[in-house]
Order: C-alpha cells, then structure tokens, then sequence
C-alpha cells in the first residue's frame, strides 16, 4: 500500500508538483496557500501524504493544526479555506491516511479534525461524520466564447452590468498595491454584516504569497477614480476562485458587483481557465444564492466532516456568535481590535 508520512508544503517542492496533477485540486491546496496562512496566523501544516515505495505521492490530506484555548486545539483542512478535500484517487488510498489522522488525535490531545469538502461514501465508512449540510458552493463550467458566456448569464444580471457600464462604473485590474484599498471597503462591508473583520495581515499575507506570484488578483470597480467596490480572485492550474467580495453600501444601486463579476468571467476565459468558483454561501443566504446562480453557475452542497464527532465544532460556533454581538455593538476600531485579537480561533 505504501507508507504514510506528514510533510510541510512550504519546504517540498514534490507537494505543488503532486498537487498539479490533481483534477479537483484548487489554489486552496497550493504551498503558496499554506505560506499565507501560516504567515498570518502561525498555524503548523501537518499534510498527510501518502507513498510508493519508490517515494512517488499518490493520496493527500491536507491539514494544519490551530492551537486554541477558546476553541480547541483541532486539525483542519484548511483553515480561512472554502473548500480543501483530500486528494486521491478512491476510498482505500485514503484509508491509511485517516488512520494516521486518528493516531495523531489520540497523541497529542486534538479535539477533532474537521474537512472541508469530500466524498461521502469514502470518508464515512473512515469515522467521519457530517453535521448537516450548512453551506453550498457554485461552480461555473467557462464556456469557450464570450457569446456562450453571455448566453449563460441570466438578463437580470446583464441588465446590472448594463446599468453600471450606464453609470460610470469602470473596472480596472491591480495586484497587492490595492490590498489597502481592498481593506477599507471590507471594513466597511464587515460592518454593514455586524461581522468583525478579519486582521489586514491575512490579507497582505495573501498578496506577499499569491498576489506578488502571478497567483490572483484584484478586480477594482471604480466611479470617477474612486473605489466603490472589489473582488479579490485567486487561481491555479485551471481553476479561478472568487475569493472575496466588498463594497460600499451606498454604490450598490449602481451595480458595481454585477461589472465586477462579468469582469471577472472575462478574465478567466482570457486566461484560459475552465472553472470559476464562486466560493461558500451558507445555506440560509438565499440572497447570495440567488446572485451566483445568475451567472450560470451550478449549486451543490459543499459538506464538511468531523472526526470523532460534529459536535465538536460547536465551541467555535459559540465564539463566532459571540463576536457577532460584540461587532454590532462596537465601533469600527473596536471591531477591529476584537478580529485582530479573536479571528485566528475562528479558523
């Protein structure tokens, strides 16, 4: 079968080179992610690999440790990362990497081990459990020409394209110079949701390692030079995730998020890509459902698995309420001291 060992994807060239032969893997998967998150956050990546007996990887788990004495101490694939499943090819190449994860959790005092994304009928039968089905993902299949693509898109969002090309919204691409641009319309976008922003150095974290190597971008909506509005995309191999989106509350008449995303499509087919990722919406966010599927995307339930347990996870729901009310009673720098301080333990 092989042996199973765990390695740090910042310092093992073999680990991008596996990750690029795997069809469902995206950025989330990358060594590059992992030097954002453990920059920002000082997470430990345990990434489970494993190996012919000629050393060739053939199966992952990726995982990183979060120490936490509000949250638990727990491994997660990945923290900050929509979706992160293991790589492999069937269930039984899995098999000997869940049960070095479960070794590991009786060792060393780990609460659980949450996934996020899989198999169902692989990881099962392994001991993980769902909680339900909370969060959804779309994905959009780029067609080869800009007149599918358009075709795909439902009139409504054609129609919010149009109205801001109408009012003098314009779209520019930049790279990490903008983070701080960036940064000032999320602040506002996390307090008009009553949600304490996450601190900026994840956000520079992510374009010192990404952004900085021609991994992502960000799209700018602008209105007479200012900006009104932001998506921050990441990309690898053949795949674009829509990573973030910001804006200021009294633009979005203007429909500055429908130019941005149409933009956003543009550019992945100009690349070359075949997927966009419209990333996590939770289940309840019929909104925000209701807006990706606009654009052809194709929803399907995003699953997250836990080891031993689901209710394991619920101190850090606890947490995450808690800061909630906390941000909606806080002023902004307030808000923003409680991310700074708490953020981390959401992982």
């Amino acid at each position: 079968m092989g042996r199973v060992r765990v390695l740090d994807p910042r310092c093992c060239p073999a680990w991008d080179e596996f990750v690029a032969r795997q069809p469902e893997a995206t950025v989330f998967h990358s060594g590059p992610w992992a030097q954002a998150l453990t920059t920002a956050y000082g997470f430990q990546p345990r990434y489970y690999v494993l190996e012919t007996g000629s050393g060739e990887m053939v199966a992952a788990l990726p995982l990183m440790l979060v120490r936490s004495l509000l949250t638990g101490h727990r491994l997660v694939g990945l923290p900050f990362s929509d979706l992160c499943p293991p790589l492999a090819a069937g269930p039984a190449a899995l098999a000997p990497l869940a049960a070095a994860v479960a070794e590991d959790v009786r060792r060393q005092g780990v609460g659980h081990v949450e996934l996020r994304g899989g198999h169902p009928h692989w990881l099962g039968p392994l001991g993980f459990a769902t909680a339900g089905h909370p969060f959804v993902r779309h994905v959009l299949e780029l067609p080869a020409t800009a007149g599918e693509l358009e075709r795909l898109v439902h009139p409504s969002a054609r129609r919010g394209v149009r109205k801001a090309l109408r009012l003098g919204v314009r779209v520019r691409r930049a790279g990490a110079e903008a983070l701080p641009l960036f940064y000032r319309i999320y602040q506002e976008t996390r307090q008009r949701q009553h949600l304490a922003p996450a601190p900026y150095r994840f956000f520079a974290a992510i374009g010192q390692h990404l952004l900085e190597r021609g991994l992502g971008c960000l799209l700018l909506a602008e209105v007479e030079g200012q900006a009104v509005a932001c998506n921050l995309l990441l990309w690898w191999r053949d795949w674009m995730v829509y990573k973030a989106n910001v804006s200021l509350p009294q633009w979005l008449e203007a429909r500055p998020n429908n130019l941005l995303l149409w933009h956003s499509l543009g550019l992945a087919q100009e690349m070359g890509l075949r997927r966009l990722d419209l990333g996590r919406s939770d289940a309840a966010q019929a909104g925000l459902r209701r807006f990706k599927s606009l654009w052809g995307a194709v929803e399907a339930p995003l699953p997250y698995f836990y080891y031993p347990a689901p209710a394991a996870a619920g101190r850090r729901r606890a947490l995450g309420g808690a800061l909630r009310l906390l941000a909606r009673a806080s002023p902004r720098w307030g808000s923003r001291a409680l991310g700074s301080l708490l953020y981390r333990h959401l992982a």
